[in-house]
């Protein structure tokens, strides 16, 4: 089941309703949304609604135009009702094989509280097979907005509020990051999170696949969004790659020595090893399926399994963890807490008081040839032996990432007497004639280039400023900004300047929630990614104690203990002690200069 949704900003014109029919034509949808039309549907030529292949289904009004138009196709009008509508939602409920499906088409109003009469329309309705896709107008998160002034606290609290009220997880969307832009340009440009789409753990559990696509935008200051629901089989290729108990299957070498040793007429060596690797994907599909049944399927029930064995044995883990009570001291083990507390003391007052390596720049340079010689270019171009094609192959991580073609290091590791032939004759020939073939190097890295911005302080004259930007080709922005993932700002932190990291962080849960990690792989990713999300900011800033409290009550358990999971708040503490440690002690060139500047060369107090 496809929907098409789009704010449209007004469908009266050519240039609208020829998008309108492009979309409707390249995605077949079984459900298409118009959001804001600005006509009447009366206005509109039957002709022209004819062509798009949908019939018109209801309409919601808001003051004299109507702001939501729902049009399905002749399949879904029978099994489809109109369960509820306000001036902001449509409800409908569409019968799909044997579950009840719950639609919630939405153009919320843009003032937070009439919002709220939206939340609560929804919340009033208790439906567990709920999908939510709309203008929603608010950004849950404060990074979903980019602009020169915050989004409003109240609006982005009601709005996480309903959602994790309602139990809803955000569909996983492919495209654009943001969904609608101003019309404005400079430091009048403002890009949102909008439009978006949010369903509950029932609904998407009842699908094979739930996901949606953002499209390019044209003709409206928003992005169109196509939310999918699959049911039996998967609209996406499914991806390929080589396990490493595949290799250990005796039969796997045979399959192998059977499918590559069979001829092809391939134009050169590179494409026979291309070729040889696609027809060797396809046999190894159907050989898995035989022999190993649905591995996906079997990992993701061990994975179930482990989390019912770690909630059931969750109760015995201890509460408060205990001090430290021995400690080996020079490979002696003590039980004297005086001598542990002076060996602790020792230990970090060196770590922290050690000054730094002292480079000598001079003979650096002496090791750093000016120019590369006529030898090592020879050298650069030569043909590879046999030996070093060899040693690269093995060289490469068994299980590292993949790219398109699913083929790791582990297959050429484990096959290499077979297929050492092809592989050492396609590395040499690239060597001879600098020839790839297309496709040989794809991969899943997509570059997104942010475009750089310079800034000026104020004593810097607008001429300097306008020569600078014309020079490097860049344009100009002012604080507050993110540098090397640390906030910086004028005054003091305060929770407005650090709550973009930690909505990032808090955005995190609700994907872990509905995902298949176990109890024991979401503490890994708390203490992995959550807190490095914050180590930057929090060596330098003392972080506001109500953005901590927050973020410690969305990530640890009350009290001590437990899973190991480190409270954010001292965390913070604990950079800062470090930080001023190192002011007073340490005797490296940058806390000299900390100490000179601030301190006025007076000896700071310890």
């Amino acid at each position: 089941m496809k929907v098409l949704l789009w704010n449209i900003r007004g469908v009266g014109n050519d240039i609208s309703r020829n998008l309108l029919k492009s979309h409707c034509s390249q995605h077949k949808s079984d459900w298409l949304v118009i959001l804001e039309p600005k006509v009447s549907s009366v206005d509109i030529c039957r002709k022209y609604l004819r062509s798009l292949n949908f019939v018109f289904f209801a309409e919601k009004r808001l003051n004299k135009l109507p702001n939501i138009w729902l049009f399905c196709t002749i399949h879904m009008a029978v099994v489809a009702t109109v369960i509820g509508s306000s001036e902001q939602v449509i409800m409908v409920s569409v019968r799909h094989d044997l579950c009840d499906c719950t639609f919630g088409f939405i153009h919320a109003t843009s003032h937070y509280i009439t919002r709220r009469d939206l939340w609560d329309f929804i919340s009033g309705f208790r439906c567990p097979n709920l999908c939510l896709v709309g203008d929603f107008d608010v950004v849950l998160r404060s990074h979903e907005r980019i602009s020169s002034r915050a989004p409003n606290s109240v609006s982005c609290a009601d709005f996480q509020s309903f959602i994790e009220q309602e139990g809803l997880l955000e569909v996983e969307a492919a495209g654009a990051n943001f969904t609608w832009v101003s019309r404005r340009s400079g430091q009048g440009l403002v890009v949102s999170k909008l439009d978006r789409v949010f369903a509950h753990k029932c609904f998407i559990e009842y699908w094979d696949s739930v996901y949606a696509t953002v499209l390019a935008r044209a003709g409206s200051d928003h992005h169109p969004i196509v939310r999918h629901c699959v049911k039996g089989s998967s609209l996406r290729p499914r991806s390929f790659k080589v396990y490493t108990a595949w290799t250990l299957d005796s039969r796997f070498k045979d399959l192998v020595h059977k499918s590559w040793e069979e001829p092809l007429r391939p134009p050169d060596p590179i494409s026979q090893v291309m070729q040889k690797l696609r027809r060797l994907k396809v046999e190894l599909r159907l050989w898995n399926k035989d022999v190993f049944g649905l591995i996906t399927t079997k990992i993701a029930d061990a994975n179930q399994a482990l989390l019912v064995v770690q909630s059931q044995r969750l109760h015995r883990m201890k509460k408060v963890r205990p001090g430290i009570n021995t400690l080996y001291i020079d490979r002696v083990l003590s039980t004297d807490q005086s001598a542990i507390c002076a060996h602790i003391e020792s230990f970090y007052s060196s770590l922290f008081s050690g000054s730094g390596v002292s480079i000598d720049m001079e003979s650096v340079r002496d090791l750093i040839s000016p120019s590369v010689s006529v030898s090592q270019c020879r050298d650069l171009s030569c043909i590879p032996s046999f030996d070093e094609v060899k040693a690269t192959v093995f060289s490469l991580l068994g299980d590292s990432a993949l790219g398109p073609d699913g083929f790791g290091g582990v297959f050429f590791q484990k096959m290499w007497d077979l297929i050492v032939g092809d592989v050492v004759e396609a590395v040499q020939y690239f060597f001879r004639f600098a020839f790839i073939p297309f496709g040989l190097n794809s991969n899943f890295v997509v570059f997104n280039p942010d475009k750089s911005k310079a800034y000026f302080g104020k004593h810097v004259s607008t001429q300097n400023k306008a020569f600078f930007r014309a020079t490097l080709r860049i344009g100009s922005a002012s604080l507050p900004f993110i540098y090397l993932g640390v906030p910086l700002f004028w005054g003091a932190p305060k929770a407005a300047h650090l709550r973009g990291t930690a909505d990032r962080i808090i955005a995190k849960f609700a994907g872990w929630k509905g995902s298949a990690l176990s109890l024991a792989g979401r503490a890994c990713l708390v203490n992995s990614v959550i807190v490095s999300s914050l180590v930057h900011s929090m060596m330098v800033y003392r972080c506001p104690r109500s953005l901590l409290q927050k973020i410690d009550k969305g990530v640890c358990f009350e009290g001590k203990g437990g899973l190991g999971i480190q409270s954010i708040q001292m965390a913070n503490e604990a950079f800062l002690q470090r930080l001023a440690w190192n002011i007073l002690k340490s005797e490296e060139a940058a806390m000299s200069f900390v100490r000179a500047i601030f301190f006025k060369g007076k000896v700071p107090r310890t």
